[in-house]
């Protein structure tokens, strides 16, 4: 048996071996050779519409604006020139402040042609940043994101200097909870003073939501008053609105318009604490209580003739109604007047859904008025684990 095995060992052809060797370094030094081959390609591509990564140029001239006035829509245009020899697809561009809006959102430019972008900035200071300083310094990123996989995205920073025309504009006046519906709406006075000599100066406001009136205070034409009663014909709730400034100067001519915004809330004779009820995730079976207090903001002795409830039917996500356990209940906590009264608002769950109502309370004061409050309830309910 050995002397056969040894047999076959003799016949096997030399040649043959040698032949499959060779063949087996040519296979790898050919898959190696590609494979550098590949890469080398995919790199010369990309250095090729990179550009060495000048494939979107914006020039110097168009990220700096240099010293203008302060005020709240500066224009601006930026021209993003393309280098390469093919298209750049930009899908969106993104902002380092909310300061900033771009027009257009998105765009193509095509290879070796520029196209322009206006940018509309918010350069009046912000609320943090109230102080005497004439120039303010202003900086704000712009990214160019585009749809190539070879030309990379590119960040822009925009810069200058605000010049405020006033010492002191505050960015806002707050009226809180001053306002009651039915009495004489508080006035509020802010004086102003301007860095050079105004010819004029105009403030304007919506007649729907302000009075509004300006008084020159000195004769050189720095120093003013405005005086500023919100209007009655606000709806109840929460309001703001901004006030415009327009100013005219000899020595500049018309200055950029500026603004400050006005806050506050209409609140009625009676209003509720909390002005809703959330009473948040709610399980089968439980209840969920909240005290609700009716005030007076006046102080003016109240009293509760009524406290209705709805039903409690429960609207489930499903979009079945299920008239249900689901059940609101509303106790006065004290009758007898009082500027403040109180009530234990009481919610027992029982179908599960998004549920919401309302608790309306209907209130006398002892001028004869009757005012109602209104307060939403909601509970979302789930079903109890096991």
């Amino acid at each position: 048996m050995a002397d056969a095995e040894a047999t076959r060992v003799d016949t096997v052809d030399p040649t043959a071996v040698r032949r499959a060797r060779t063949w087996k370094i040519v296979s790898t030094v050919v898959i190696l050779a590609s494979m550098l081959a590949g890469g080398l390609i995919l790199k010369w591509t990309r250095e090729f519409w990179n550009n060495s990564d000048a494939a979107l140029v914006v020039d110097p001239q168009y990220l700096d604006f240099g010293d203008v006035w302060a005020q709240p829509d500066f224009e601006w245009k930026i021209q993003i020139r393309n280098t390469i020899g093919r298209d750049i697809r930009i899908s969106e561009f993104r902002l380092s402040c909310n300061c900033t809006s771009i027009e257009p959102k998105s765009l193509t430019i095509p290879a070796g042609q520029t196209r322009d972008v206006k940018l509309r900035i918010d350069l009046m200071p912000p609320k943090s940043s109230q102080t005497g300083e004439e120039l303010r310094e202003f900086e704000a990123g712009v990214a160019a994101i585009t749809d190539s996989r070879y030309v990379a995205d590119y960040t822009w920073a925009i810069h200058g200097r605000m010049r405020t025309i006033f010492t002191n504009l505050p960015a806002e006046i707050d009226f809180g909870q001053t306002c009651i519906a039915g009495e004489v709406y508080p006035e509020k006075r802010i004086s102003l003073e301007a860095r050079i000599v105004l010819e004029s100066l105009e403030a304007t406001v919506d007649s729907a939501h302000a009075l509004v009136t300006m008084e020159q205070v000195d004769t050189e034409g720095k120093e003013f008053t405005i005086s500023i009663i919100p209007s009655e014909s606000l709806p109840p709730g929460p309001f703001a609105f901004p006030i415009r400034l327009h100013a005219q100067s000899a020595a500049v001519g018309a200055l950029p318009r500026n603004r400050f915004m006005v806050l506050g809330e209409i609140i009625g004779p009676v209003f509720a604490v909390p002005s809703a009820v959330e009473f948040g995730i709610v399980r089968e079976g439980e209840t969920a209580e909240q005290n609700v207090v009716l005030q007076s903001p006046l102080g003016k002795p109240i009293e509760v003739s009524e406290a209705r409830v709805d039903d409690g039917v429960g609207q489930v996500r499903d979009g079945h109604d299920h008239v249900a356990a689901n059940r609101l209940e509303c106790v006065l906590q004290n009758q007898n007047e009082s500027s403040a009264l109180s009530c234990l608002v009481r919610f027992k769950a029982a179908t599960p859904g998004d549920w919401s109502r309302n608790v309306m309370f209907r209130t006398r004061l002892e001028d004869g008025r009757v005012v109602d409050v209104v307060v939403p309830v909601r509970a979302i309910v789930i079903r109890r684990s096991g």
